[in-house]
């Protein structure tokens, strides 16, 4: 199967390295079915996910300042808009032992 001008065939033969295929993966999208399974089955934050959410604590941040300037109330910051994200982890690493290990179970013989 032919990858971004790579064969994955050319990590058994030697010629595309274990971090190469790290960073392979990790330059899938967050919600594609290879980096959900890598992470334990939890899907990951896409890019518009955390803007959205940095964009409604913006929002309120602005809406709490003007209500307080306006009634001379004192200012009380406003609760964060919830990130499920923060119990997600992307702290999985391909291993060179990882894949050796791989490569003995698949191996043809």
């Amino acid at each position: 199967m032919a990858f971004r001008g790579f064969d994955l065939l050319d990590l058994w033969r030697g010629k595309l390295s274990p971090r190469k295929v790290d960073v392979l993966i990790r330059g899938l999208p967050p919600d594609s079915a290879t980096r959900i399974a890598l992470n334990g089955g939890k899907p990951l934050p896409s890019t518009s996910d955390v803007m959205t959410a940095d964009l409604i604590d913006a929002v309120n941040v602005n809406t709490a300042m003007t209500v307080a300037v306006g009634t001379g109330k004192p200012y009380k910051e406003p609760p964060r808009y919830p990130r499920w994200w923060h119990q997600v982890t992307d702290k999985f690493k391909v291993t060179a032992d990882m894949l050796l290990k791989f490569r003995e179970r698949t191996k043809r013989g």
